[in-house]
């Protein structure tokens, strides 16, 4: 069972509790409309809430994308490929990773990158493996600034 699918099955369960309960000084009839009404509540409930957190995360990469344009300036944030677990990478990209200097992603140009979220640093790999500082970011801080 996922996390949605569980958020639904309990809040539709404490919707329809709450209407029983809630319904029961009516009669048992009354009682069962307003459990129903307790459970579609609480279908709500849950839609309402991963919306506001859908809406949360959108309006974080609006803020500040995760990865900054790429080095040609055309690729963008969602323009990435993460290469982390990929076979492609060679042994120095590996250890990159192995010492925890951050995640190998691609561009759709075809740069590679070390992404550091710990650090707050995006660095250039060069074909010898090197990383290269690209671009920061300060806490809280909007854009990417260029490393110096």
């Amino acid at each position: 069972m996922t996390l949605i699918e569980f958020a639904i099955v309990v809040c539709v369960v404490l919707g329809v509790a709450a209407g029983l309960v809630g319904g029961a000084q009516f009669g048992a009839l009354e009682a069962v409309g307003v459990a129903l009404g307790g459970g579609v509540a609480g279908v709500l409930v849950v839609v309402l809430l991963f919306a506001a957190l859908m809406m949360t995360i959108r309006f974080g990469e609006w803020w500040r994308p995760i990865y900054p344009t790429c080095k040609n300036g055309k690729c963008h944030y969602d323009e990435y490929e993460l290469l982390a677990f990929s076979k492609e990478l060679s042994e120095l990209e590996q250890q990159h990773q192995k010492r925890g200097q951050g995640i190998v992603v691609r561009c759709a140009c075809g740069n590679r990158y070390l992404y550091s979220s710990t650090h707050r640093r995006f660095m250039e790999l060069r074909p010898d493996a090197s990383a290269v500082p690209y671009m920061v970011h300060k806490p809280f801080a909007r854009r990417w600034i260029r490393a110096a």
